[in-house]
């Protein structure tokens, strides 16, 4: 599983992760029952699922590449398309930093809403809600050990 492009995505961490978003998202947060806990589950299942979604982009932007280029080998998939350390650490760096400034800045909570929800709503045709700014919801991003340990983990079943 973890040698297919993006594969590494499909750990049950990650597909829980999205899951909780989702039913935190269109059940939990709409039902109005604790909001606080609501904001708190949305964001601790960004910070463990959204590093892992840029590594995804990364995935196929060099499956993209390498098709284009025609270097696909079977021998090399296995190692080629595991994100790089670097990789790994810019996701992990971009995914706080962007938790970080949406708490933080209206400015980028304002652009952040105006840019994704007419997205969503053209791709699934609903909205999203907009975020509400809360700097404590920071202290979310000590999650993003998770999906380190998971790469990590990921990375070492990978080399034997």
């Amino acid at each position: 599983m973890v040698n297919k492009p993006g594969g590494f995505f499909l750990h049950p961490v990650y597909l829980g992760a999205i899951g909780v978003l989702v039913i935190n998202n269109f059940w939990l947060k709409q039902s109005g029952y604790a909001p606080w806990l609501a904001g708190k589950l949305s964001d601790v299942a960004l910070m463990v699922f959204m590093p892992a979604v840029l590594c995804v982009w990364w995935v196929f932007g060099k499956v993209c590449w390498d098709l284009l280029m025609k270097t696909i080998t079977d021998s090399q998939a296995q190692e080629n398309y595991f994100p790089p350390r670097m990789v790994v650490a810019a996701s992990l760096l971009v995914s706080g930093l962007v938790m970080s400034l949406l708490q933080i800045s209206s400015h980028v909570s304002s652009f952040y809403y105006q840019v994704l929800n007419p997205i969503n709503q053209a791709l699934w045709g609903w909205g999203i809600m907009p975020p509400t700014q809360d700097p404590s919801d920071i202290l979310t991003c000590a999650f993003l050990v998770v999906p380190y340990l998971l790469f990590q983990q990921q990375r070492r079943l990978l080399a034997q």
